[in-house]
């Protein structure tokens, strides 16, 4: 109940004894309206004050013209727009009976006020008008601005998500999505997952076109998944496994797309984003023979120059430039890099990539974050890979290299995409010095040395 003040009060009763109109509760009503509402009903109560209470009256409720709402928005410096009739029902005038003070009133906002949804912010504003009596004018104005929801089911995880399995062994593997509702859920729901080949191998053509590979559609046999995915009344949460195989796959990168459809008979946001499951079957690589005018790099300290990567010393080692105030700087995307010129290997490289090293005899300047590029020049570099010291446990000690057993470093295959490259680019962003992280993406030092990365060895894999 609103509590009126002395001077409300007094505006509710009148020396010349007419009837007096009022909102009970004026004001802005905010509401959710949620797009699988058949209709929702708003009530507001209307009061009779004065001295006239004994006789029959009525009051009009009008609402807003254009006019006044472009007026309103002026006074607060908003952009609602004005709801229109066809949305809402409500009566034109209240009778009141002798002797009653109060009338409750229903506005029914219908239910194809979904359609507005994210179309703007709507309100319905609704005076009091008297033809008879008066009208308090600190509560003769009652503002409904409609929230216009559409539930939305959201995909856990989306993006893409890669599944290595080996070539001629028969492996099994399970991914696990999950679905989300954002609102209370008061319904039996059913979400479609897309099933239809057509669909699937257009989304992923167009997945392809995006990001420039050539992946092959995980084929019929070496996949299951639910096509339904139910919600019960009361729960907002199911979840759902994803099942490949590798059975009678060679060699080769294939993509699953997992794309929510429609929820059953709702009008539902079914949110675009897929979840993309690249199946990557990989084989056996062949070392790729590098020599020293295959190499280059933004950063080389005199002294130590790349060609030392390629010899079987371990006290000789490439070391990116570390004295202070001496150019180039690193570089504030890829940090110091090696390209890898691999546009005369034969044939050339199109499926996958690989590539270990060794770290040298002291170890105060060890890769700590790696990311691959590969690409037909640097103007069109896309990632293939990342390498880190915490996901991949890159040796921190010296002199050891990466494919050493007793290492138990993670060191995987990358594909790049199923398309002829001659460029790799070995990025590194961060080198360590036992805990102590150095970052390479910044600026040269102003005094004292800068940061730098060292390795004495280098193999790379291709195919």
């Amino acid at each position: 109940m609103t509590t009126l003040s002395c001077e409300d009060g007094n505006k509710n009763y009148t020396e010349e004894f007419d009837s007096v109109y009022y909102y009970l509760k004026e004001g802005v009503n905010e509401f959710d309206f949620y797009s699988v509402n058949s209709a929702k009903v708003q009530t507001i109560t209307v009061g009779r004050g004065g001295h006239g209470l004994n006789g029959v009256s009525t009051i009009n409720l009008v609402p807003f013209t254009q006019a006044e709402m472009d007026e309103y928005n002026a006074t607060i410096d908003g952009d609602y727009k004005l709801l229109a009739p066809e949305y809402y029902d409500m009566p034109a005038t209240v009778a009141f009976e002798d002797g009653v003070e109060y009338r409750n009133v229903d506005v029914v906002f219908k239910g194809n006020m979904s359609e507005l949804a994210k179309t703007g912010e709507y309100m319905l504003p609704i005076r009091l008008e008297a033809d008879n009596g008066t009208v308090n004018d600190n509560k003769n104005i009652i503002y409904f601005k409609p929230n216009i929801i559409v539930p939305s089911i959201i995909t856990d995880p989306t993006g893409v998500h890669v599944i290595r399995m080996e070539e001629g062994k028969r492996e099994k593997q399970s991914f696990e999505l999950a679905f989300y509702l954002d609102v209370k859920n008061e319904w039996d729901l059913k979400l479609r997952i897309e099933n239809n080949e057509d669909e699937l191998e257009k989304a992923v053509r167009q997945y392809n076109e995006t990001m420039g590979v050539d992946y092959l559609l995980l084929p019929k046999e070496n996949r299951s998944f639910e096509s339904t995915i139910l919600f019960p009344a009361g729960e907002a949460l199911a979840s759902s496994f994803v099942e490949v195989n590798n059975n009678n796959l060679m060699m080769d990168d294939y993509l699953l797309p997992i794309i929510p459809k429609k929820v059953v008979g709702m009008p539902f946001d079914v949110r675009e984003a897929i979840c993309y499951i690249h199946v990557m079957v990989t084989g056996e690589l062949k070392l790729i023979s590098l020599a020293d005018d295959m190499l280059s790099s933004n950063s080389i300290h005199p002294g130590q120059p790349l060609r030392n990567m390629l010899d079987n010393d371990i006290k000789t080692y490439y070391e990116s430039i570390w004295t202070s105030n001496t150019d180039p700087k690193h570089d504030s995307k890829y940090g110091v890099y090696i390209d890898i010129d691999v546009s005369d290997v034969t044939p050339m490289i199109e499926k996958q990539i690989k590539i270990d090293y060794s770290t040298r005899e002291y170890a105060n300047a060890v890769p700590n974050q790696i990311i691959l590029y590969v690409g037909t020049s640097v103007d069109n570099l896309r990632k293939v890979g990342e390498l880190s010291a915490t996901k991949n446990n890159l040796p921190k000690k010296g002199g050891v290299w990466t494919d050493d057993s007793e290492q138990n470093v993670d060191m995987p295959q990358f594909s790049v995409g199923r398309q002829e490259i001659s460029l790799i680019r070995v990025s590194f962003l961060s080198s360590a010095n036992g805990t102590q992280i150095k970052n390479l993406t910044q600026s040269g030092a102003i005094s004292g040395d800068q940061n730098s990365v060292a390795i004495s060895g280098f193999r790379l894999y291709g195919k």
